[in-house]
């Protein structure tokens, strides 16, 4: 896993707001209805999951349904068969269930992968295998499958090709560069830049990458 830097709010949430506001304003009227199950928030998923913007704990979140800060792009196999609409925290009894409630004194135990909390120090990656660090990484795991079968060959499958790039380097750097043939020299190029992309945060599995060359030497150990 690794830090989501967020652009700006896009303008599609802004009915959101005023959502919100309608929301809140029901639970002030009808609040033990809302946490009790008979009333149930009806969220608009027009607005939180429009085009430009890409939880049952009673009564839910319902002020924070269409916050910019809570929403994350999440695959559909995390979100509906690992996350769902679970939320642990260290101590539950601090849950806010209402928006008069404080949420700054929960102590989650999923990563929030846009806040300060650097995800890489709670989960690494061992090959193919995430690997929890703490007790917040090890239940972000859990929840979210992370070591289900389909994302562990998925993940095998990019480090065969890290491993065939590192490969191709490694025979090519030993050859006399002046007798090598332009083809050869511009696909040990090809390979290197490659790898060189492979940590970043817009290549695919770019945390297992970074790990995976940060052990074989291809990077420093300073690297994220």
């Amino acid at each position: 896993m690794i830090r989501v830097t967020k652009p700006p709010c896009p303008d599609a949430l802004l009915a959101g707001a005023r959502r919100t506001m309608a929301d809140c304003a029901a639970y002030d009227e009808h609040g033990d209805d809302y946490s009790n199950g008979v009333k149930r928030f009806d969220f608009n998923r027009a607005i939180y999951g429009h085009a430009d913007v890409r939880t049952e704990q009673l009564p839910g979140y319902y002020w924070l349904a269409y916050s910019w800060e809570n929403l994350y792009l999440c695959c559909q196999v995390c979100n509906r068969s690992g996350k769902k609409d679970l939320f642990p925290l260290a101590d539950d009894s601090v849950r806010a269930r209402s928006h008069r409630d404080d949420v700054a004194r929960e102590s989650p135990l999923l990563l929030y992968p846009g806040g300060t909390n650097d995800p890489r120090a709670h989960v690494r990656f061992r090959q193919e295998r995430a690997v929890g660090q703490t007790d917040t990484g090890r239940r972000t795991i859990e929840v979210l499958d992370l070591n289900r079968p389909s994302l562990i060959e998925e993940r095998r499958r990019r480090l065969r090709r890290l491993r065939e790039l590192q490969g191709l380097q490694d025979v090519v750097q030993w050859l006399d560069v002046d007798g090598l043939e332009p083809e050869v020299i511009e696909l040990r190029e090809r390979a290197r830049r490659e790898l060189a992309r492979a940590p970043l945060p817009s290549a695919i599995f770019s945390a297992m990458a970074a790990d995976f060359l940060r052990e074989s030497g291809a990077l420093g150990t300073e690297a994220r």
